[in-house]
C-alpha cells in the first residue's frame, strides 16, 4: 500500500482576521481525526492559513484503508434449519444480511453450542472514496457565526469560496466540495501574481507559492513581521509593546508582509498616549513605538502593507493621513471631557442601569463605597481616599472618550481625576480598581487600590 502527500485548499475572499487561524486549526483537527478513524495512516500534518486560503498538506497519507476481516456471528445452529433440514428464515435472514448464500456461511462450534458463522476478508476504501466526504464534513463543522451566501445557491461558508484544491501526490482527487469542482489550480498574491497556477505536485505547494507572494505559513509570516518591526523599532532607538493579539490579526490580514514607518505630529502627544495607543492599534493595526528611555510614546508607528510596493511613500503617506483625524477625534473628546469633573457625572450614573434587581449604576458605587468604608474599619485604614475612589471609580463611563474606547475606563478616569485635582491616590485607585484585567495579571499596588478593587 503506496503513501504520498496530500493537499487539500480552500481558495476564498478574505477571511475574518481575528478567526481565520481559529478555522485554519479547527478544520486541521477536524481532517487528521476523520483520517484516523477511517484508519489511514499518515506522518506530519502541516496546517496553512492566509487571507485567503485555508489549506493543508499531510505527508506518507496511505492511499487506502487496510484491509478488513469481517467476523459475524448468527443464529444458534439448532435455531437455523427446520426438521426437513430446511434454513429457516432466521438463517436465510442472516446469509442475506452478510450478502452471501447458506452454503457460504461456516460453523462456529463454542463450549455453549454450535451457531452459524460468517467470515470474510474485504479490501479497504480508497482514498479517493473516503475524502470528499471528510471534507465536506470539516467545512460544516467548522466554528463559523455568520456564515454567508453568494451566487444563486444554497451554499455556505465564512466567505464565498473560488477555488479547492484537493490532489494526492501528482494527481487530483475528483470531487465537488461546496459546488466548486477540486483541481490541481491555485492563486497567489492578488496583485504581485493574480494569475492562475496549476500545481504539478502537493509537495511544491508551499514553494510555488512563496514565489507567487505568497508566505503561506502562519508562524514564518508571523516571525517575518516580528523580526521587521524589532530591526525598526531598533533604529528608531525604540521599544515595542502591543498585545500578541494585534500580530496575530495583522498576520491574518497579509500575505506578503512589509513593514512601512508613519509619523505624525508630536503636537497629539498632549493627549493621554493611551488614547492614541488604542486609535493605532485597535482602529488601524499599528504598532507604536516607546522611548527606549522612559517608555513615553513616540510620534511614529509601523504598519505592515499586504503589497511590496515600488513607492512605499504612497503608503506611508497615506496612512498618515488616515490617522490624523482620527487622533484629532481623540483631542476633541479630550477636550471636551475635561470640561466637566467626575464628580459632576457621578450623579448622573443613576441614569444608567446596572442590573435590573440591582439598580443603576450609581446604586452600585454607593454599595462598593459601603464596602469600602466597612473594609477600611476592618482593616484599621483610612477611609478618605478609598471611599472617595468608590464615588468616582465609574464616573468616567459617561465620558466621551471611555464612551469612543471602552477599553480606557479606568485609565482616563485617573486622567481625569488628577485633571480635577483629586489626590493622587485617589487617581491611581481609580484605574487600579479594574486590576487584575485577567487571570495572572496585574494587582493594585495602593491600599485604596486594593480595598475597592
Amino acid at each position: 500500500m503506496g503513501t504520498d502527500t496530500l493537499l487539500i485548499e480552500i481558495g476564498t475572499e478574505e477571511l475574518p482576521p481575528t478567526a481565520a487561524k481559529t478555522l485554519s486549526d479547527s478544520l486541521v483537527l477536524y481532517i487528521a481525526d476523520e483520517l484516523k478513524k477511517a484508519a489511514f495512516s499518515y506522518s506530519e500534518i502541516k496546517p496553512y492559513v492566509t487571507p485567503r486560503r485555508l489549506a493543508l498538506t499531510i505527508h506518507q497519507v496511505s492511499a487506502s484503508q487496510p484491509e478488513q476481516d469481517i467476523e459475524r456471528k448468527g443464529p444458534a445452529l439448532k435455531a437455523a434449519y427446520d426438521e426437513h433440514g430446511q434454513a429457516t428464515k432466521a438463517a436465510l435472514g442472516f446469509a442475506k444480511s452478510c450478502g452471501v448464500q447458506m452454503q457460504d456461511l461456516q460453523t462456529l462450534e463454542t463450549d455453549k453450542g454450535a451457531w452459524l458463522y460468517f467470515k470474510s476478508r474485504i479490501a479497504g476504501k480508497s482514498l479517493e472514496e473516503v475524502l470528499p466526504d471528510i471534507i465536506e464534513q470539516g467545512l460544516a463543522k467548522l466554528p463559523i457565526p455568520r456564515p454567508m451566501r453568494w451566487g444563486d445557491n444554497e451554499v455556505e461558508f465564512v466567505r464565498p469560496i473560488h477555488w479547492i484544491v484537493v490532489m494526492y501526490g501528482s494527481r487530483v482527487i475528483p470531487c465537488k466540495i461546496k459546488n466548486i469542482n477540486a483541481a490541481n489550480v491555485t492563486f497567489g498574491h492578488r496583485f504581485h501574481s493574480p494569475n492562475a497556477i496549476s500545481l504539478s505536485n502537493a509537495d511544491e505547494y508551499q514553494s510555488v507559492l512563496s514565489k507567487a507572494k505568497v508566505v503561506a505559513d502562519f508562524q514564518e509570516r508571523k516571525n517575518i513581521i516580528l523580526s521587521a518591526i524589532k530591526n525598526i523599532a531598533r533604529q528608531y532607538n525604540a521599544v515595542l509593546d502591543f498585545p500578541d493579539s494585534l500580530l496575530e490579526e495583522v498576520c491574518n490580514l497579509v500575505e506578503w508582509p512589509c513593514a512601512i514607518v508613519g509619523e505624525f505630529s508630536p503636537d497629539f502627544l498632549s493627549i493621554p498616549h493611551e488614547a492614541l495607543v488604542v486609535t493605532m492599534q485597535e482602529a488601524q493595526r499599528y504598532f507604536p513605538m516607546f522611548s527606549k528611555h522612559d517608555h513615553t510614546l513616540l510620534p511614529y508607528f509601523i504598519t505592515i502593507a499586504n503589497i511590496e510596493s515600488s513607492n512605499p511613500g504612497t503608503i506611508k503617506h497615506g496612512n498618515e493621513r488616515v490617522i490624523k483625524p482620527r487622533f484629532e477625534d481623540a483631542g476633541f473628546f479630550w477636550s471636551r471631557d475635561k470640561q466637566h469633573t467626575l464628580a459632576s457625572r457621578a450623579e448622573k450614573l443613576k441614569d444608567i442601569l446596572f442590573e435590573k434587581q440591582l439598580g443603576s449604576i450609581f446604586d452600585k458605587a454607593q454599595r462598593v463605597q459601603s464596602l469600602a468604608k466597612y473594609l477600611c474599619q476592618q482593616l484599621n485604614s483610612p477611609e478618605e481616599h478609598a471611599v472617595r475612589t468608590a464615588y468616582l471609580c465609574k464616573a468616567d463611563l459617561l465620558t466621551e472618550m471611555v464612551n469612543e474606547f471602552p477599553k480606557l475606563q479606568g485609565i482616563m478616569g485617573r486622567y481625569y481625576a488628577l485633571h480635577d485635582n483629586e489626590a493622587n491616590e485617589v487617581a491611581t485607585a481609580i484605574e487600579e480598581h479594574y486590576q487584575p484585567l485577567q487571570s495572572g495579571g496585574k494587582l493594585p499596588s495602593s491600599i485604596a487600590g486594593k480595598i475597592v478593587a
